[in-house]
């Protein structure tokens, strides 16, 4: 997909009438409540929280690249590498299960360095991912991930490639446009919008 122009500012921009199908589908669902628990720092708008994962019991992750995992209830470093191999996360009674340790059920963060990705069940990602337990046959990941690499990963599932320019413009703008409404609509919870057609169907850095 070509390189959107993303120093557009969303307040300021008008969606072409082309477009306005798909404004009102996106108006049905903003203001949907997800529910979770609060966060501590303010919405940062470069960064959108997608959660991409919920309610699997078990989850395949490897990283391209260096990286760090660092627990998500005091931030400790608990693993860094060059390149890490695929891993099976599993929920249980006693925790997040993982080659025969078990990590407490608020999870973990993996940070990869730049340029680096993260591989989930297959789908390459750009950006961090969060893993918690959220019951005890429950998984639930986040990517959180800056706000033009999520479009480039949501344009092409929701628009096809062959479409006229203008229009896939204009679709980036109401991707955008709704993102960022979600992110600083849902400061107070784990993500802001979901991978799937319950918000905007998001395919990482597989689908650019």
């Amino acid at each position: 997909m070509n390189r959107l122009n993303s120093s557009r500012k969303f307040q300021s921009i008008r969606i072409p009438r082309s477009a306005l199908w798909l404004g009102a589908t996106l108006a049905a669902v903003c203001g949907a409540p997800t529910g979770g628990r609060a966060e501590l720092l303010p919405p940062d708008p470069t960064q959108i929280r997608v959660a991409i994962v919920q309610g699997q019991p078990e989850v395949a992750v490897s990283v391209h690249g260096r990286y760090e995992v660092r627990s998500l209830q005091s931030g400790l470093l608990l693993q860094d590498g060059l390149r890490s191999g695929r891993s099976f996360l599993k929920a249980t009674p006693e925790g997040i299960l993982i080659n025969g340790r078990y990590l407490p059920r608020e999870g973990i963060q993996i940070q990869p360095a730049p340029h680096a990705t993260i591989d989930l069940n297959g789908q390459r990602l750009r950006g961090a991912v969060e893993i918690r337990q959220k019951d005890d046959q429950a998984l639930q990941v986040i990517n959180r991930v800056g706000l033009e690499d999520y479009l480039r990963g949501v344009v092409s599932k929701e628009a096809p490639h062959y479409w006229p320019k203008e229009a896939l413009r204009a679709m980036a703008v109401a991707a955008r446009t709704y993102a960022l409404y979600q992110r600083l609509a849902k400061s107070t919870i784990e993500y802001d919008v979901t991978g799937d057609v319950l918000s905007q169907v998001y395919g990482g850095k597989s689908a650019e």
